[in-house]
């Protein structure tokens, strides 16, 4: 009987689906303007000004990302982010803009997913 190798998934041994080690709690300070929108995420969805914040929100280059951590960090706050632009306002978003679809798009790429939660 041959057995799976869970790494291939990204799957660990112990913690499952879950990731081992626990996720970074954030990013390096240059990825700041990511992790302050992923912080004020909620208020901004109820005031309805998520759409705002992301639009002047910075290009941000994932070069500066090191490290598997952190790319693991920074797919899931883009790919909420991305979920939320669309969805924030009615009537929902055909596009998402540059500042956000660019660094997605990247890093997706990178890691040989697709641009969204998953």
């Amino acid at each position: 009987m041959s057995s799976i190798n869970l790494a291939t998934y990204h799957v660990d041994s112990v913690s499952g689906f879950l990731p081992n080690p626990d996720p970074l709690p954030t990013l390096p300070p240059y990825f700041a303007a990511w992790d302050d929108l992923g912080k004020q995420l909620p208020a901004l969805l109820l005031a309805g000004r998520f759409r705002e914040w992301v639009q002047r929100m910075p290009l941000l280059d994932i070069n500066q990302l090191t490290g598997r951590a952190q790319l693991e960090r920074a797919m899931m706050l883009l790919t909420t982010f991305g979920n939320a632009y669309v969805w924030a306002e009615a009537p929902p978003a055909m596009t998402i803009p540059r500042n956000l679809a660019i660094p997605l798009w990247q890093l997706s790429q990178q890691m040989g997913r697709k641009p969204i939660i998953g």
